[in-house]
Protein backbone atom coordinates (compact mmCIF):
# COMPACT_ATOMS: atom_id res chain seq x y z
CA UNK A 1 0.00 0.00 0.00
CA UNK A 2 1.46 3.26 -1.11
CA UNK A 3 0.33 6.49 0.51
CA UNK A 4 0.68 9.85 -1.19
CA UNK A 5 -0.08 13.41 -0.15
CA UNK A 6 -1.25 16.25 -2.34
CA UNK A 7 -1.43 19.83 -1.09
CA UNK A 8 -2.59 23.10 -2.55
CA UNK A 9 -2.61 26.53 -0.92
CA UNK A 10 -4.42 29.51 -2.39
CA UNK A 11 -4.24 33.21 -1.60
CA UNK A 12 -6.70 35.43 -3.47
CA UNK A 13 -8.98 38.43 -3.33
CA UNK A 14 -12.69 37.57 -3.47
CA UNK A 15 -15.15 40.15 -4.75
CA UNK A 16 -18.46 39.38 -3.04
CA UNK A 17 -20.45 42.57 -3.65
CA UNK A 18 -19.49 45.61 -5.72
CA UNK A 19 -18.50 47.55 -2.58
CA UNK A 20 -17.12 44.67 -0.45
CA UNK A 21 -13.87 42.78 -1.06
CA UNK A 22 -12.32 40.15 1.19
CA UNK A 23 -8.84 38.68 1.40
CA UNK A 24 -8.81 34.89 1.43
CA UNK A 25 -6.32 32.17 2.34
CA UNK A 26 -7.18 28.53 1.67
CA UNK A 27 -5.52 25.16 2.09
CA UNK A 28 -6.51 21.83 0.56
CA UNK A 29 -4.75 18.58 1.48
CA UNK A 30 -5.55 15.07 0.37
CA UNK A 31 -4.02 11.86 1.68
CA UNK A 32 -4.37 8.91 -0.72
CA UNK A 33 -4.20 5.18 -0.09
CA UNK A 34 -5.38 2.87 -2.90
CA UNK A 35 -9.12 3.47 -3.46
CA UNK A 36 -9.58 5.63 -0.37
CA UNK A 37 -8.52 9.10 0.64
CA UNK A 38 -8.81 11.58 3.48
CA UNK A 39 -9.28 15.18 2.34
CA UNK A 40 -9.05 18.34 4.42
CA UNK A 41 -9.89 21.88 3.35
CA UNK A 42 -9.69 25.13 5.29
CA UNK A 43 -10.03 28.78 4.43
CA UNK A 44 -10.05 32.08 6.25
CA UNK A 45 -11.52 35.27 4.80
CA UNK A 46 -11.92 38.84 5.92
CA UNK A 47 -9.17 40.17 8.15
CA UNK A 48 -11.35 43.25 8.66
CA UNK A 49 -11.39 44.15 4.95
CA UNK A 50 -15.01 43.21 4.08
CA UNK A 51 -16.17 40.93 6.86
CA UNK A 52 -14.45 40.91 10.23
CA UNK A 53 -13.70 37.20 9.88
CA UNK A 54 -15.18 34.24 8.02
CA UNK A 55 -13.64 30.78 8.14
CA UNK A 56 -14.48 27.20 7.26
CA UNK A 57 -12.98 23.76 7.77
CA UNK A 58 -13.95 20.50 6.07
CA UNK A 59 -12.72 16.93 6.50
CA UNK A 60 -13.97 14.05 4.35
CA UNK A 61 -13.28 10.36 3.89
CA UNK A 62 -13.58 9.36 0.22
CA UNK A 63 -13.82 5.95 -1.41
CA UNK A 64 -13.64 5.09 -5.12
CA UNK A 65 -16.33 2.46 -5.76
CA UNK A 66 -15.65 2.00 -9.51
CA UNK A 67 -14.17 3.85 -12.49
CA UNK A 68 -17.32 5.97 -12.63
CA UNK A 69 -18.48 6.35 -8.99
CA UNK A 70 -17.02 7.50 -5.69
CA UNK A 71 -18.64 8.32 -2.35
CA UNK A 72 -17.61 10.63 0.46
CA UNK A 73 -18.70 11.62 3.93
CA UNK A 74 -17.40 14.10 6.42
CA UNK A 75 -18.00 17.15 8.58
CA UNK A 76 -17.92 20.91 7.87
CA UNK A 77 -17.79 23.95 10.16
CA UNK A 78 -18.41 27.51 8.94
CA UNK A 79 -17.89 30.56 11.16
CA UNK A 80 -19.03 34.05 10.15
CA UNK A 81 -18.46 37.40 11.88
CA UNK A 82 -19.94 40.19 9.75
CA UNK A 83 -21.02 43.66 10.83
CA UNK A 84 -21.51 46.38 8.21
CA UNK A 85 -23.89 49.37 8.15
CA UNK A 86 -26.14 47.88 10.83
CA UNK A 87 -26.27 44.41 9.25
CA UNK A 88 -24.98 41.90 11.80
CA UNK A 89 -24.41 38.20 11.17
CA UNK A 90 -22.35 36.34 13.77
CA UNK A 91 -22.81 32.57 13.64
CA UNK A 92 -21.14 29.17 13.58
CA UNK A 93 -22.79 26.54 11.39
CA UNK A 94 -21.70 22.91 11.37
CA UNK A 95 -22.85 19.47 10.34
CA UNK A 96 -22.27 16.34 8.31
CA UNK A 97 -21.66 16.32 4.55
CA UNK A 98 -22.31 13.46 2.13
CA UNK A 99 -21.23 13.23 -1.49
CA UNK A 100 -21.63 11.04 -4.54
CA UNK A 101 -19.44 11.62 -7.59
CA UNK A 102 -20.12 10.34 -11.10
CA UNK A 103 -17.30 10.62 -13.64
CA UNK A 104 -18.03 10.65 -17.36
Amino acid sequence: MVAARERMAVVSILIIYPRNADCCYGDNSRFLRNAGSLQTQADIVGFGVGSDLTWSALATVNYIVSDKFSVSGGYKVLGVDYDHDGHLFDARLSGPVLGLTYRF
